[in-house]
């Protein structure tokens, strides 16, 4: 629980303000990623089912621009098979 309790802290120390003001930024930041992987997926429904004829490199290519997306959006910030993962799981 301790490293959950460090990690939630790490994550809102990103922002400036009292800690409700970071939470509330937080749950924008979160919202905004949510929208973004939505236009993906509505955009490439096929990689975001995970059945795709497309050619791994741009595949790979597309996931990686979809990353960098979301990673600008603010944190939480992750690698492109944690983004990839999440994809699968929506």
């Amino acid at each position: 629980m301790l490293i959950a309790f460090k990690s939630k802290n790490k994550a809102l120390s990103e922002y400036p303000g009292s800690y409700s003001e970071r939470a509330q930024e937080i749950g924008k930041t979160i919202a905004r990623q949510n929208t973004i992987l939505i236009e993906f997926m509505e955009k490439y429904p096929d990689i975001a089912k995970g059945f795709t004829k497309r050619d791994k490199p741009s595949v790979d290519t597309l996931s990686q621009q979809l990353t960098d997306s979301l990673n600008g959006a603010g944190p939480p910030r992750k690698d492109v098979n944690a983004w990839k993962k999440k994809v699968g799981d929506k």
